[in-house]
Protein backbone atom coordinates (compact mmCIF):
# COMPACT_ATOMS: atom_id res chain seq x y z
CA UNK A 1 0.00 0.00 0.00
CA UNK A 2 1.30 3.43 -0.95
CA UNK A 3 0.18 5.15 2.27
CA UNK A 4 1.39 2.51 4.73
CA UNK A 5 3.85 4.79 6.55
CA UNK A 6 1.25 7.50 7.03
CA UNK A 7 -0.73 5.74 9.73
CA UNK A 8 1.77 6.64 12.47
CA UNK A 9 3.09 9.85 10.92
CA UNK A 10 -0.10 11.52 9.70
CA UNK A 11 -0.37 13.65 12.84
CA UNK A 12 3.09 15.13 12.33
CA UNK A 13 2.29 15.99 8.70
CA UNK A 14 -0.81 17.83 9.85
CA UNK A 15 1.15 19.64 12.57
CA UNK A 16 3.82 20.72 10.07
CA UNK A 17 1.15 21.88 7.61
CA UNK A 18 -0.21 24.21 10.29
CA UNK A 19 3.20 25.36 11.49
CA UNK A 20 3.70 28.09 8.86
CA UNK A 21 0.42 29.94 9.55
CA UNK A 22 1.11 29.66 13.28
CA UNK A 23 4.59 31.12 13.01
CA UNK A 24 3.36 33.83 10.64
CA UNK A 25 0.60 34.84 13.05
CA UNK A 26 2.84 34.68 16.09
CA UNK A 27 5.55 36.80 14.49
CA UNK A 28 3.09 39.48 13.40
CA UNK A 29 1.33 39.59 16.75
CA UNK A 30 4.57 39.71 18.74
CA UNK A 31 5.98 42.42 16.46
CA UNK A 32 2.84 44.44 17.05
CA UNK A 33 3.11 43.84 20.79
CA UNK A 34 6.77 44.85 20.96
CA UNK A 35 6.16 48.02 18.94
CA UNK A 36 3.20 48.87 21.20
CA UNK A 37 0.89 49.41 18.25
CA UNK A 38 -2.07 48.06 20.19
CA UNK A 39 -1.63 50.63 22.95
CA UNK A 40 -1.59 53.48 20.45
CA UNK A 41 -4.73 52.10 18.76
CA UNK A 42 -6.44 51.89 22.16
CA UNK A 43 -5.54 55.51 22.87
CA UNK A 44 -7.16 56.47 19.56
CA UNK A 45 -10.38 54.73 20.62
CA UNK A 46 -10.17 51.23 19.17
CA UNK A 47 -12.08 48.70 21.23
CA UNK A 48 -10.26 45.61 22.53
CA UNK A 49 -12.86 43.31 21.03
CA UNK A 50 -12.33 44.73 17.54
CA UNK A 51 -8.60 44.28 17.86
CA UNK A 52 -8.78 40.66 19.01
CA UNK A 53 -11.53 39.83 16.52
CA UNK A 54 -9.41 41.14 13.65
CA UNK A 55 -6.55 38.84 14.68
CA UNK A 56 -8.99 35.93 14.94
CA UNK A 57 -10.33 36.62 11.44
CA UNK A 58 -6.78 36.90 10.06
CA UNK A 59 -5.74 33.57 11.57
CA UNK A 60 -9.04 31.86 10.71
CA UNK A 61 -8.61 32.72 7.03
CA UNK A 62 -5.12 31.21 7.10
CA UNK A 63 -6.51 28.17 8.91
CA UNK A 64 -9.30 27.74 6.35
CA UNK A 65 -6.74 27.83 3.54
CA UNK A 66 -4.62 25.13 5.21
CA UNK A 67 -7.72 23.05 6.00
CA UNK A 68 -8.82 23.15 2.35
CA UNK A 69 -5.37 22.07 1.12
CA UNK A 70 -5.08 19.26 3.66
CA UNK A 71 -8.63 18.11 2.92
CA UNK A 72 -7.85 17.89 -0.79
CA UNK A 73 -4.74 15.82 -0.03
CA UNK A 74 -6.75 13.67 2.41
CA UNK A 75 -9.22 12.72 -0.30
CA UNK A 76 -6.58 10.37 -1.65
CA UNK A 77 -5.82 8.88 1.77
CA UNK A 78 -9.15 8.67 3.61
CA UNK A 79 -11.44 7.41 0.88
CA UNK A 80 -14.25 6.20 3.15
CA UNK A 81 -14.49 9.33 5.32
CA UNK A 82 -16.87 12.21 4.91
CA UNK A 83 -15.13 15.17 3.27
CA UNK A 84 -16.99 17.78 5.31
CA UNK A 85 -16.10 16.08 8.59
CA UNK A 86 -12.46 15.91 7.57
CA UNK A 87 -12.52 19.60 6.70
CA UNK A 88 -14.20 20.41 10.01
CA UNK A 89 -11.58 18.37 11.89
CA UNK A 90 -8.69 20.18 10.19
CA UNK A 91 -10.34 23.57 10.65
CA UNK A 92 -11.06 23.04 14.34
CA UNK A 93 -7.50 21.89 14.91
CA UNK A 94 -6.20 25.05 13.27
CA UNK A 95 -8.50 27.24 15.34
CA UNK A 96 -7.53 25.42 18.54
CA UNK A 97 -3.96 26.45 17.83
CA UNK A 98 -5.14 30.08 17.96
CA UNK A 99 -5.81 29.79 21.69
CA UNK A 100 -2.50 28.02 22.16
CA UNK A 101 -0.69 30.90 20.43
CA UNK A 102 -2.54 33.53 22.46
CA UNK A 103 -0.87 32.04 25.54
CA UNK A 104 2.52 32.60 23.91
CA UNK A 105 1.60 36.16 22.99
CA UNK A 106 0.71 36.82 26.62
CA UNK A 107 3.96 35.28 27.90
CA UNK A 108 6.50 36.75 25.46
CA UNK A 109 7.17 40.29 24.35
CA UNK A 110 9.75 39.81 21.59
CA UNK A 111 9.71 37.87 18.34
CA UNK A 112 13.24 36.57 18.85
CA UNK A 113 12.28 34.64 21.96
CA UNK A 114 8.60 33.82 21.45
CA UNK A 115 8.69 32.33 17.97
CA UNK A 116 11.54 29.81 18.42
CA UNK A 117 10.22 28.68 21.78
CA UNK A 118 6.75 28.21 20.28
CA UNK A 119 8.15 26.20 17.37
CA UNK A 120 10.21 23.93 19.60
CA UNK A 121 7.43 23.43 22.13
CA UNK A 122 4.90 22.87 19.35
CA UNK A 123 6.96 19.97 18.00
CA UNK A 124 7.88 18.62 21.45
CA UNK A 125 4.21 18.44 22.41
CA UNK A 126 3.66 16.14 19.45
CA UNK A 127 6.43 13.82 20.57
CA UNK A 128 4.95 13.49 24.06
CA UNK A 129 2.51 11.14 22.36
CA UNK A 130 5.32 8.64 21.77
CA UNK A 131 5.79 8.29 25.55
CA UNK A 132 2.28 6.86 25.90
CA UNK A 133 2.25 3.24 24.78
CA UNK A 134 -1.11 1.91 23.66
CA UNK A 135 -1.98 -0.47 26.46
CA UNK A 136 -0.09 1.02 29.39
CA UNK A 137 -1.51 4.54 29.66
CA UNK A 138 -4.69 5.05 31.65
CA UNK A 139 -7.80 6.41 30.04
CA UNK A 140 -7.74 9.48 32.30
CA UNK A 141 -4.22 10.42 31.16
CA UNK A 142 -5.22 10.05 27.51
CA UNK A 143 -8.29 12.26 27.98
CA UNK A 144 -6.27 14.94 29.81
CA UNK A 145 -3.58 14.79 27.13
CA UNK A 146 -6.21 15.63 24.49
CA UNK A 147 -6.39 19.17 25.89
CA UNK A 148 -3.09 19.75 24.12
CA UNK A 149 -3.94 20.31 20.44
CA UNK A 150 -1.05 18.28 19.02
CA UNK A 151 -1.80 15.21 21.11
CA UNK A 152 -5.50 15.46 20.33
CA UNK A 153 -4.89 15.66 16.57
CA UNK A 154 -2.55 12.70 16.70
CA UNK A 155 -4.97 10.56 18.72
CA UNK A 156 -7.84 11.44 16.39
CA UNK A 157 -5.82 10.79 13.25
CA UNK A 158 -4.86 7.35 14.54
CA UNK A 159 -8.50 6.54 15.32
CA UNK A 160 -9.49 7.78 11.88
CA UNK A 161 -6.75 5.74 10.26
CA UNK A 162 -7.83 2.58 12.10
CA UNK A 163 -11.44 3.14 11.03
CA UNK A 164 -10.37 3.47 7.41
CA UNK A 165 -8.69 0.07 7.37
Amino acid sequence: MLYQGLNVNFGVYLIIANLFPCINFLQRALEEKSSKTWESMRMMGMMDSAYHFSWFIFYSLNSIFVAVIVTIVSLFIFKSSNILLLFLFYLLYGISLFGYMMIFIALFKEVKTGTPIFTILHLILYYIWWTMPDGNTSYFVRVISCFLPNLAVNNFSLVLWNLEE
